[in-house]
């Protein structure tokens, strides 16, 4: 037929297909009404009471999540009142179990293709309650036994919301812990004392050096290794943490197993359990380092930076402690206020370097003198408190006890010190106080032993006095004179007296203003009364600035004047203003201000100024020559300094000390002494003026040995401004020798 169909065959074919068709359709009919069939069996078939009352939800499902049967657990997991209720929510919600739609998916997608998913974690919702429940969901494909074709599936559902909380409050803590400094622990002892490990977290082992599941194991052998010092302080609060379910907080040494010691903090806070037992949740953490900073703190408060002994807050304390002491046990002890001899003019002339470093010497020297169980102390500057406590019942012996303390501490300064291969030798003045506890406190014993000290001092230093209540009026009045100095400053009671300095002809070259203090019920008070408490309390600087004021504002006035324009005027530094950073600047300032004539103002220093770094004094002086302002050396002498030395400086006079002028008629040294100073300036071309001139004798030998300028009763006493006046007007009438300088010279 080569190829062709013909009618007939194309007939016959298309019958067969539809015969075929109408066959298979009838077999498919007939699978499927079998599964129907299958299907509504299993729904209307309970679950027997075995299924029933386990704890997970059992349930049967259709290929497409259509619920056929499940047990009372699923039931009211899923917060429903009924198996039918959830099968006919299950239908209506389109079989949708899980609260992410994805998961369905995923579900449906890992049966197909390995019949069975276990352990599906996932959320799911109490329709009841609206509480979000975990869950762990394990199911598998039932197939048909004849032909393997899956027919439904079939599984159960766990609810696994507490193991997943606590979990993830495992894993939170587990972060915590690794990332916080210290670390986390939670010990429990029960009821027969014995301690039992519940968690230690990994860091307890990088504070302690110890291994982390020991310690979780045995917690007890942590306080092994508590330093001894506070294995009883440790156990105490541990036991009355316990007792009162308070919080258990602690600080103590910690030795590790290295060999190294640690300051740890425990803190935990303790619960009682039904069974008796006591756990405690805690943090450990190691306070080392804020531990050497209190200790550093604590030293920097309570001792003295340069010495490294008890300064003064910790000296009052211990000397309470011991008032008590003494008035509880009817026992004495004794106060030692001692003070350095002539420190200042060791720091004036060698710097504070040296001076420092002798108050250092002095402080081991006292320690190494007195008893190891009293305490002594630099009380500030050069003044050292030595408390000797415990000196037994007796009155009479604790006194000689006290001298004969006293006594050792006097002799063990008849060794000089070695100041960096310098030998000095220094003194002190001791006053001593013996107490009994019945004082007013510690700063009334204070007060005394200073008065004492002060006895000492008066009485030619280099000794040790006993405290005599009849002293007090007198001291106390010193005391006084320090407040009304400074109230007087404030008020404005000082005035300048003015001596007068003559050239050889009489003619007043110039004048040197003297302080005194006008004051309102004691009257004129001399410099020598109050300069030096002025020293020992910090005013001579305010004083000295008003000396400067004062002298550039006299100056800018006598400008004015027909008389006193003439003249010069001389103001002395000290040694503290003088080394002021601001000195120069502010003397710049001051003169501007008053419009003075430089050259008119000489500024006297004595050779203690020079003695320390004698560079930066030169390039102070210098700074203010540039201004314009003179400079002479007072009291030349007396000091350190050779003429030859003053050659760096930029002096324009030396002033030869009143000490060597006074004895010129009866000693022969002194007169060759100073006829050498006064040829020595003249090569030097230095003015010299002569102090303390009070004969005619004295004048005659210092005009024969050409010296330039004379001061002294001789001349004249110091004078008012007005008396001033009248005296260089009458000393101009007097006739001028040719070679007499201007009044106003620039030289």
């Amino acid at each position: 037929m080569g190829g062709h169909y013909t009618t007939e065959m194309i007939e016959m074919l298309l019958f067969g297909a539809f015969l075929g068709f109408v066959l298979s359709c009838g077999v498919f009919e007939l699978v499927k009404r079998r599964r129907e069939s299958q299907f509504h069996r299993l729904a209307n078939i309970p679950f027997d009471d075995t299924t029933n009352n386990v704890e997970e939800g059992v349930y049967q499902a259709t290929l497409v999540g259509e619920l056929l049967r499940a047990n009372k657990a699923l039931v009211r997991m899923y917060g429903f009142e009924s198996e039918m209720d959830l099968r006919t929510h299950a239908y209506h919600t389109c079989c949708e179990w899980f609260l992410e739609g994805s998961r369905r998916a995923d579900f449906k997608a890992t049966l197909e293709a390995t019949d069975r998913v276990t352990n599906s974690v996932y959320q799911i919702e109490n329709r009841q309650d609206g509480r979000m429940l975990w869950v762990s969901e394990t199911a598998w494909l039932v197939r048909d036994p004849l032909n393997g074709s899956p027919l439904y599936y079939e599984g159960f559902v766990r609810d696994v919301t507490e193991a997943r909380i606590r979990a993830e409050l495992e894993q939170r803590l587990e972060k915590l812990a690794a990332f916080v400094p210290g670390a986390l622990f939670q010990f429990i002892r029960d009821p027969s004392g014995i301690f039992h490990g519940a968690y230690v977290s990994e860091r307890l082992g990088d504070l302690t050096g110890l291994d982390v599941d020991r310690i979780s194991q045995k917690p007890g052998a942590f306080w092994k290794f508590v330093h001894e010092d506070y294995k009883d302080v440790y156990l105490a609060e541990l036991d009355r943490s316990a007792k009162e379910l308070c919080l258990f907080e602690v600080e103590f040494e910690f030795d590790r197993p290295d060999g190294r010691t640690v300051w740890l903090m425990m803190t935990a806070k303790p619960e009682r359990a039904e069974d008796g037992s006591i756990i405690w949740h805690g943090y450990l953490s190691d306070i080392s380092d804020r531990k050497r900073s209190e200790l550093e703190i604590r030293h920097l408060a309570y001792f003295d930076a340069l010495t490294g002994l008890p300064n003064r807050r910790l000296l009052r304390e211990r000397l309470d402690q011991s008032l008590e002491a003494c008035h509880r046990s009817s026992t004495f002890g004794a106060v030692l206020f001692i003070d350095m001899d002539n420190f200042k003019g060791l720091n004036d002339t060698q710097g504070h370097e040296v001076g420092d470093m002798l108050l250092r010497l002095v402080g081991e020297r006292i320690a190494e003198t007195v008893r190891p169980a009293d305490t002594v102390s630099r009380f500030g500057g050069d003044e050292f408190v030595v408390v000797l406590h415990d000196l037994g019942p007796d009155r009479d012996q604790a006194l000689s006890a006290a001298r004969t303390i006293a006594g050792r501490v006097l002799a063990s300064f008849d060794t000089a010190f070695d100041l960096n291969g310098v030998r000095h030798k220094a003194t002190p003045s001791i006053g001593v106080i013996v107490f009994d506890g019945m004082e007013s406190g510690s700063q009334e014993l204070l007060r005394c032993a200073d008065i004492a000290m002060y006895e000492a001092k008066r009485n030619g230093r280099n000794n040790f006095v006993l405290h005599n209540p009849e002293s007090v009026q007198r001291v106390s009045e010193l005391f006084g004179l320090q407040a009304e100095l400074r109230s007087g400053l404030e008020r404005g009671e000082f005035v300048f007296a003015f001596q007068p300095i003559v050239r050889s002809n009489g003619e007043v070259a110039s004048v040197e203003a003297l302080i005194r203090w006008n004051h309102p019920t004691r009257g004129l008070i001399m410099p020598s009364e109050f300069i030096p408490v002025a020293e020992q309390t910090g005013l001579i600087i305010d004083i000295n600035q008003w000396v400067l004021e004062q002298g550039c504002h006299l100056l800018g006035r006598w400008r004015n004047d027909p008389v006193l324009c003439s003249v010069g005027l001389s103001v002395n530094v000290s040694v503290q203003q003088f080394h002021a950073d601001d000195f120069a600047s502010s003397m710049a300032v001051l003169m501007a201000d008053a419009r003075v004539e430089p050259f008119k103002l000489t500024v006297e220093i004595t050779e203690h100024v020079m003695a320390r770094d004698q560079d930066h004094v030169s390039a102070r002086m210098h700074d203010l020559r540039e201004l314009g302002v003179r400079f002479a050396l007072d009291d030349f002498g007396t000091g350190y300094s050779s003429l030859s030395q003053l050659k760096r400086f930029p002096f324009d006079s030396v002033k030869i000390d009143g000490s060597f002028i006074s004895d010129l008629e009866r000693v022969e040294s002194n007169r060759a002494l100073v006829g050498g100073i006064l040829a020595m300036a003249r090569t030097l071309q230095l003015d010299t003026v002569a102090e303390h001139v009070e004969t005619k004798t004295q004048m005659d030998f210092l005009k024969e040995n050409r010296c330039d300028f004379f001061q002294g009763y001789y001349v004249s006493a110091a004078v008012t401004e007005s008396e001033l006046a009248d005296l260089i007007t009458a000393s101009t009438a007097q006739p001028r020798q040719a070679d007499s300088q201007a009044a106003c010279s620039t030289r």
